[in-house]
């Protein structure tokens, strides 16, 4: 069978009905395809659409003028054989064998990195260049970052700062110090310290990773946390991440046991934000929640370019889906990501930076690779001996992105520099900027 991506088709049938055929091979003269048994409407014409590489769109070619026979018959379907000479389909064929050669021949003689820079212009050559470790990764990305003239003309315009405590670290260090002191070690640990966003005041404090349920603060660390924020004039925001079964006891239990009433949780786990709203919390719908196409390497996906706008907008834009949130779970905010392009973002959003997620596995790949010897064989981790606070998973430098926990993630740099690409997210006035530096 044709892969429906390269090459597909429709019966144009009475009635301005359309039925879908799978096309089992092609040639230059025509091809055979096959329909359900059901289908017993008289059509009037096929339509094909091609993949066409240059392009990175479909030909569309509408065979009318064709010699059809009945090839095989069988309880549930039918294959029909049809023959053509009309001159556009000829080409088309020709065209997609010639392509889809190319492809296979890459494919079966060449590396991947090869196969990608000549079909999509992938600098494989770059694959090979990999900082020494994380703290010399994050250093090359921002330390000595210089914002625009545009960027620092938006900082009057920036919504309330918040800053991330994804990992006990960060948390512990907070408990520790004075808050001026904390940020100031803060900046600098992630080579901003020169940049104009370590000079704004910080509003929020977001405790806890939204991708792994083991970086969560224990029931004595959590109140401290949240007495010293209140104590510095900071609003803590706790952060939940996916809920396995046997973890609802214990998420059950801190929630009857947090410091505060009516605290802002952000959920990113279906179950536990029905949790949170039963323990008269406030859920936020958190990243993981809010479904959408984000990877390094879209820049590299061929025809992206002319197609991106179609990714800004997701299920989270419908206005039905909204009104659900918010009368089944009292939501009314909703999470996103700076992500390598704009999103259309819904009222009074949260918008996280520079990282952003694209992957995240059930069971954590660090301690897979660490204590199991590799990413595939993945095991609960009951005992989990936080990996995580030294080891992460390195790529090729140019593709900003790094492994951390059970996720990968990507940098999108522009939000800390490009005043234009900033803009464009404050002029959709969000709730507030959650700075996440891994």
């Amino acid at each position: 069978m044709i892969p429906f991506s390269i090459l597909s088709g429709q019966l144009l049938a009475e009635g301005n009905s359309i039925q879908e055929i799978s096309i089992l091979d092609v040639s230059r003269i025509g091809f055979p395809f096959r329909v359900p048994k059901s289908f017993h409407k008289s059509w009037d014409a096929i339509r094909l659409q091609f993949y066409c590489r240059k392009d990175s769109a479909y030909r569309e070619v509408v065979l009318r003028d064709v010699f059809c026979e009945m090839q095989q018959e069988t309880e549930f379907f039918v294959v029909y054989r049809v023959e053509t000479n009309q001159l556009d389909y000829k080409a088309a064929v020709t065209q997609l064998m010639a392509e889809y050669s190319q492809y296979i021949s890459l494919k079966l003689e060449e590396d991947a990195g090869t196969l990608a820079q000549t079909w999509a212009g992938y600098p494989a050559q770059m694959d090979d260049i990999f900082a020494p470790h994380w703290d010399a990764q994050r250093h090359d990305w921002f330390s000595g970052m210089q914002p625009d003239a545009a960027w620092r003309a938006c900082i009057p315009k920036l919504p309330p700062l918040a800053v991330a405590l994804d990992r006990p670290e960060l948390w512990e260090k907070y408990i520790a110090l004075p808050d001026s002191e904390f940020f100031a070690w803060y900046w600098a640990l992630h080579g901003l310290g020169k940049h104009p966003i370590s000079r704004m005041s910080v509003r929020y404090v977001y405790v806890g990773s939204a991708y792994c349920p083991r970086l969560f603060p224990e029931p004595q660390a959590l109140c401290r946390l949240v007495h010293k924020a209140r104590r510095e004039n900071l609003q803590p925001v706790l952060v939940t991440s996916m809920l396995r079964e046997h973890d609802v006891p214990r998420a059950q239990d801190w929630l009857r046991h947090l410091p505060e009433q009516n605290m802002e949780l952000v959920c990113n786990d279906w179950g536990m934000m029905e949790l949170v709203k039963r323990a008269g919390h406030t859920p936020v719908c958190g990243t993981l929640l809010n479904k959408r196409r984000k990877d390094a390497r879209l820049a590299y996906k061929t025809g992206m370019a002319a197609h991106r706008d179609q990714l800004r907008q997701t299920a989270v834009q419908a206005g039905f889906y909204r009104a659900w949130l918010r009368r089944t779970y009292g939501v009314e905010t909703i999470s996103f990501e700076a992500c390598g392009y704009v999103p259309d973002l819904t009222p009074n959003a949260d918008v996280y930076a520079p990282f952003y997620q694209t992957n995240t596995a059930g069971h954590c790949t660090l301690y897979a690779v660490c204590h199991n010897g590799s990413r595939g064989r993945q095991t609960v981790e009951d005992d989990c001996p936080q990996y995580c606070r030294e080891r992460v998973f390195l790529y090729p430098d140019h593709l900003h992105m790094i492994g951390r926990y059970n996720s990968l993630f990507g940098a999108d740099l522009r939000i800390l520099t490009d005043g234009a690409y900033l803009d464009a997210f404050l002029s959709q006035k969000p709730r507030r900027l959650v700075i996440n530096l891994l």
